[in-house]
């Protein structure tokens, strides 16, 4: 399935978990117009069955995204005359120390009525270092399945759901759906594919390596759980696969300093990739992407040779660019 979010996601990468949060608190304020059933049960779900509505309740009913109190921002806000939650939102990142509990005390000594924290995360909200115990966590894949379930004629374990009236509502269910799982914080189903899919992933690492070239590349895969890919020997670059991004492949400086005058944003471009710098904390970078499903590159569908001749260029026009910004 062709799927526009993922596209846009690339222009919104620095605000990855504001862009998953806003899409649903954009689904949830749809569904309220145009699929009540669906989001009395959704938002049941979501509130761990705090916030049982009727369809009356809707009209009294407020998501929303980014609210700004004196204490923060929490990511969404579901409030009713007689009740409130905020969610707070990981993906990769962890909370903020004391956060949570920053949170709850403001709930609390805010509003007289039902007040509930909640936590939507990748893993469990203990890994993500949560200061405090929320009331209720739940995970993507967990909304993933919840979302899933109300499409027409889902059933799990004989249950019938109040699925999508509207094929507007399906189709952008499941392109929401489809982008967390590219996105790698819903789980698929693991099918036949896997077998290959794992041999295939190999040969590309495979041809990184024979890319780099082997008197250049540090001995042995680094394999962990973001990416995978290979180090210069020097550790001056890195190039390989984002686990969340495996359409793309990536060159990014590591362990390198840039000339004092070299700037910490600047979009660059070596006639190959789309590259730029940027940091993260004193840390400073170069990258280049390129996307292997771009029509421009055709990747997939060159030859052995003209695949590996392609990422040999790649890196080389990268390292090339890069010894000219980085000190000796």
């Amino acid at each position: 399935m062709n799927n526009l979010l993922i596209p846009l996601h690339k222009l919104a990468k620095r605000q990855d978990e504001n862009f998953l949060t806003e899409i649903l608190v954009f689904l949830l304020n749809y569904y309220v117009q145009n699929e009540p059933e669906s989001a009395i049960w959704l938002i049941k779900f979501i509130t761990d069955e705090e916030l049982d509505l009727s369809e009356n309740d809707l009209h009294v009913l407020s998501v929303e995204a980014q609210h700004h109190t004196p204490v923060g921002i929490p990511d969404i806000r579901i409030e009713t005359p007689n009740f409130i939650c905020f969610i707070e939102v990981k993906v990769d990142a962890d909370f903020d120390p004391k956060q949570l509990s920053t949170y709850k005390k403001y709930l609390q000594k805010k509003y007289k009525k039902k007040s509930v924290l909640i936590t939507l995360t990748k893993y469990t909200y203990k890994e993500h270092k949560a200061d405090i115990t929320p009331d209720f966590g739940f995970r993507w894949h967990q909304l993933s399945d919840w979302l899933d379930n109300l499409m027409p004629n889902a059933k799990s374990g004989g249950i019938e759901f109040p699925s999508f009236k509207k094929e507007v509502s399906v189709f952008i269910t499941q392109q929401y759906i489809q982008f967390l799982k590219n996105r790698g914080v819903a789980m698929e189903k693991i099918n036949w594919q896997l077998v290959e899919g794992l041999r295939e992933f190999r040969n590309i690492l495979d041809m990184i390596r024979e890319a780099i070239g082997p008197g250049r590349v540090k001995t042995g895969m680094s394999v962990g759980q973001e990416r995978a890919g290979y180090y210069e020997k020097n550790m001056k670059f890195f190039v390989g696969i984002y686990m969340n991004q495996p359409e793309e492949m990536v060159f990014i400086t590591h362990d390198a300093k840039f000339h004092d005058d070299e700037p910490e944003q600047k979009v660059t471009d070596i006639g190959i990739g789309i590259s730029e710098y940027g940091s993260v904390g004193s840390w400073r970078y170069w990258k280049n992407t390129i996307d292997l499903t771009s029509e421009d590159v055709h990747f997939f569908s060159r030859s052995k040779t003209s695949q590996l001749e392609y990422l040999a260029d790649f890196i080389n026009k990268s390292l090339c660019f890069v010894d000219k910004i980085i000190k000796p």
